[in-house]
């Protein structure tokens, strides 16, 4: 969620499809009088990314032997 454009973020608050507290919390974009906060969100983001880490490795599971053959 870090890395999806600012503006997406807005145009989904916009949409009333994220809260703007969602959009700070979960995205770390900054909005203020309806427009992103460059500056805040940058900020924001920065302090974000070092407490959440480096996101988990995605894992696939245990393949069925057929498909590790291919």
């Amino acid at each position: 969620p870090l890395k999806r454009p600012a503006e997406l973020v807005v145009r989904d608050v916009r949409r009333d499809l994220v809260s703007p507290e969602s959009a700070e919390r979960e995205y770390g974009v900054v909005i203020t009088g309806g427009s992103v906060d460059r500056q805040a969100t940058e900020q924001l983001r920065a302090r974000l990314a070092a407490e959440r880490g480096d996101p988990p490795q995605f894992d696939y599971g245990d393949m069925p032997e057929a498909l590790s053959l291919r």
